[in-house]
């Protein structure tokens, strides 16, 4: 929760001492489809499978820096991610396993990315690429299997990673209406275990939103 803090008031710090180089601000709120790739140990027997779970992604941010073609973003945004694991059925004739089962595993982050933004100006479209650090700081999780001697409470709380992504926008007067995809990857375990089983993950982020420009 310190570490937690302490980002936050950094970043508010550096938007402050930047506000006279800010373009414009605005919030952004979507969807967040997340997976996790477990890889077992050779010898180990594979009783389930990672599915994509579905999150929510909201937050605000500030474009500053306005240089021809490119800008910096500043972003803070609470995501949902995580998995749905389906257990493979071991035996197909038992009532218990006949079907495959899925649980749920939810961890939730305050993101934070600092991104650079190319774009292609045009009176009233403007398409762009993203691209940049970011860093995950774990807020919350909740889940069917996650308990005291859970594997879930072994995962990182701090996940740094890499954006990258495409959008557009489209400006009516002093309003910016923007939509963009982006793609989300730690760097590193999420968990590691050599001899039993090392954990990855990813996720693709969809998002709209409104700016205003200053």
């Amino acid at each position: 929760m310190k570490k937690l803090l302490t980002l936050v008031c950094v970043f508010a710090l550096v938007s402050s001492s930047l506000a006279q180089f800010i373009k414009n601000f605005g919030f952004k709120g979507g969807g967040t489809a997340s997976t996790q790739k477990w890889e077992y140990a050779h010898s180990i027997p594979v009783l389930h499978k990672p599915d994509t779970k579905i999150g929510f992604d909201v937050g605000v941010f500030a474009e500053f820096l306005d240089l021809p073609f490119i800008s910096l973003i500043g972003e803070v945004n609470y995501v949902e991610k995580g998995s749905q694991m389906i257990l493979l059925s071991t035996d197909v004739s038992s009532s218990d396993y006949g079907e495959d089962t899925l649980w749920r595993a939810g961890f939730n982050y305050l993101n934070i990315s600092l991104l650079t933004k190319v774009r292609l100006d045009g009176i009233i479209f403007t398409p762009y690429l993203i691209a940049g650090p970011k860093v995950d700081l774990e807020v919350s999780k909740d889940g069917e299997f996650i308990t005291p001697g859970s594997i879930f409470n072994n995962f990182k709380k701090t996940r740094v990673g890499f954006k990258a992504g495409i959008g557009t926008e489209v400006k009516l007067f002093m309003i910016n209406f923007l939509a963009e995809v982006l793609y989300d990857m730690d760097f590193g375990y999420l968990f590691e275990r050599e001899s039993f089983l090392k954990i990855t993950s990813s996720s693709v982020d969809f998002r709209t939103g409104v700016s205003i420009g200053l």
